[in-house]
């Protein structure tokens, strides 16, 4: 199972690039199939064709989820089905609202939580959250969520925690 960090030549994803600091604006969880891609849009979690994802991306970063038991084991799989319950949940656009302006006061030396995340609605960075969140609770990854939280995370915090844990992620690209 692969995850990708991309990015795109929108303003928004730009916008993105910059208040995070970081050359991705999104990401992507890669189906046990290897051809389609879960994400969020601005017309809320789908799927997307591999080749149409990596058409309208530009790839960034892939990292290969592969978890001691194997990474293709019965319980990835039961994590993975879980998160496809959310599938065309709404974007959650007050959410990319609050955490643009958390960031924009991250600036000013000013620290803020974001709390502007809206119940059943979703971002791409908040759907990789919920599926880390899924294998840590049933049991296949121990908790490298420490310190993150579901409305701030971004594909850097995604990053972050990727390279740092060669025992659950390869770095592809």
């Amino acid at each position: 199972m692969k995850i990708y960090l991309t990015t795109t030549g929108w303003p928004l994803s730009w916008a993105i690039r910059k208040l995070t600091h970081f050359d991705a604006s999104h990401c992507g969880i890669g189906d046990i199939s290897r051809r389609l891609v879960l994400h969020a849009s601005l017309s809320g979690l789908h799927f997307s064709h591999l080749n149409r994802f990596m058409k309208k991306n530009r790839i960034i970063h892939v990292f290969e989820f592969l978890p001691a038991n194997g990474g293709h084991s019965r319980p990835v799989k039961k994590c993975y089905y879980e998160l496809l319950e959310l599938l065309e949940t709404p974007y959650d656009y007050l959410n990319l609202l609050g955490f643009g302006w958390s960031l924009l006061l991250g600036y000013f030396g000013i620290k803020s939580k974001n709390k502007l995340g809206t119940a059943g609605k979703m971002q791409c960075s908040e759907a990789l959250f919920v599926f880390l969140e899924t294998c840590i609770r049933n049991g296949i990854i121990n908790d490298i969520l420490q310190g993150y939280n579901r409305e701030d995370f971004s594909p850097a915090h995604a990053f972050n925690i990727m390279s740092n844990h060669p025992e659950y992620f390869y770095m592809v690209s």
